[in-house]
């Protein structure tokens, strides 16, 4: 393996960003999924819509 072969402080450092990244991109997913459900929420709160069954023409 590469990783193997290399000085332990570069394999650290390897193992730091890949980690920053990873959470990095999990924050990245969590903060617009939080944004669009809170968004999506306030939105249907004050103005509810009436219900999909009854038909009006």
């Amino acid at each position: 393996m590469i990783i193997a072969t290399t000085r332990p402080w570069r394999r650290t450092r390897i193992a730091a960003q890949l980690l920053v990244a990873s959470v990095a991109t999990v924050a990245t997913i969590v903060f617009t999924y939080l944004l669009l459900h809170q968004t999506g929420w306030s939105s249907a709160v004050p103005t509810p819509r009436p219900p999909a069954t009854t038909t009006t023409r």
